[in-house]
Order: structure tokens, then sequence, then C-alpha cells
């Protein structure tokens, strides 16, 4: 699509490393504390970052995943090596949403099932029934990864 609703306007990557605290109190926690020790700002919206929004617009339309996204952008930009994270911002109608790197499938809605729909479909003949199975695959399996990602 080359309209898309959800812009990145600007992107700052991030060197983060965990940080453990020696008081056990603040370690009570599963998820690990991040410490961000650096970051790179860059407005997507000039001139010389293009080829970083291309980049971007690639990973929302699913034409490359955010592995290879992500070493073309530290490509990019001088004295990246040491990057090992991003935090993404967008622009949805009027509001300006942050999104970490490890988030950014999510908010790009990058399910997409046209083609299974349509296989389904060709083999039974029941679109509503095919389209609701699909559903409740797509359900099921963003319950599945919560549930992993809680812990």
């Amino acid at each position: 699509p080359e309209d898309l609703d959800v812009i990145p306007t600007k992107i700052q990557l991030q060197f983060v490393r965990d940080s453990t605290s020696t008081d056990i109190a603040e370690n009570t926690h599963k998820k690990k504390q991040r410490e961000v020790v650096k970051e790179l700002g860059l407005n997507l919206g000039s001139y010389e970052n293009n080829a970083i929004k291309d980049i971007l617009r690639s990973v929302q339309i699913g034409k490359i995943d955010r592995a290879v996204a992500f070493a073309k952008i530290k490509a990019e930009c001088p004295d990246a090596k040491d990057y090992n994270d991003a935090k993404i911002f967008f622009r949805v109608g009027k509001r300006i949403c942050p999104v970490q790197w490890n988030e950014f499938d999510s908010i790009m809605g990058v399910y997409d099932i046209t083609d299974q729909l349509h296989q389904r479909f060709r083999s039974s003949g029941d679109f509503i029934g095919e389209l609701s199975a699909i559903s409740d695959e797509y359900y099921k399996s963003i319950i599945k990864e919560e549930d992993v990602n809680a812990g």
C-alpha cells in the first residue's frame, strides 16, 4: 500500500544494556531493567534521512524483515556499530506514538491473511467459515505470544 496511515517521523538508535541493581527489592520483576547508555536521534522528515525512511517503509509493507532493516539502518549511520536497539516515533493521525524496535511488527499489523484465505476458500467454498477459522488461529497465536513474552 502506498498510502500508509502510520508514518515514521523519527528514529532513535539506542545502545541498551540490561541493568541489574545490587538492591534485591529492585530485582523482583521477571523483566530486566534496561539502561539506555547512548542514543542517536534522526529526523525522518529531513532529506538526508530518506534512505532510512525508505528502509522503514520496506519493513512496513513486509518487503524486508526487522533484522535486515536494522543492519541497513546502521550501515546508513556513521559510528552506529554500537547501537543494538531503536525507538521509532510514528505519526498516527495527529498523534505521535513511540514504538520500541522489538514491537515494530505489532504496530504495523504485518499479519496478512489474503493468500491463506483465498486458498482455503477455493478448497472449501465457505468464505465466512474460513475467515472465522483464520481469525481464531491469529487470535490464539497472539495469546500464545503474550504468554511466552510474559515469562
